[in-house]
């Protein structure tokens, strides 16, 4: 029988893609991973780095990194933790003179 190597969270490395992140998504990542389940609280993330670590992403990790890309976030109030990866993100927001806390979830 063939065996697979498989990640913390069982996903084979096969489905993994070769993806550049900076410095501090890197530290994110690494983290999620100690961690393992629980609350990354009040991030700040550096607008200002360039992408050149390689690392070997699942999907959500990829979905992570392009959510904080996209959408230029410098800071997040909360990063939850999943079988170490991130699993959501909670940002603050205003619309209108109404404030939001907007939930985004990688799965």
């Amino acid at each position: 029988m063939h065996q697979t190597d498989n990640t913390i969270d069982k996903t084979s490395t096969s489905v993994l893609k070769s993806f550049l992140v900076t410095t501090c998504e890197a530290s994110i990542l690494d983290a999620a991973a100690h961690i393992g389940f629980g609350d990354l609280l009040a991030v700040e993330i550096p607008t200002d780095q360039k992408a050149e670590t390689t690392r070997n992403l699942s999907a959500n990790q990829i979905a992570f990194v392009s959510a904080l890309r996209t959408g230029g976030l410098s800071f997040l109030d909360v990063i939850i933790i999943h079988n170490g990866m991130p699993s959501q993100i909670e940002i603050l927001g205003q619309f209108a003179g109404i404030k939001y806390r907007r939930k985004i979830r990688f799965h």
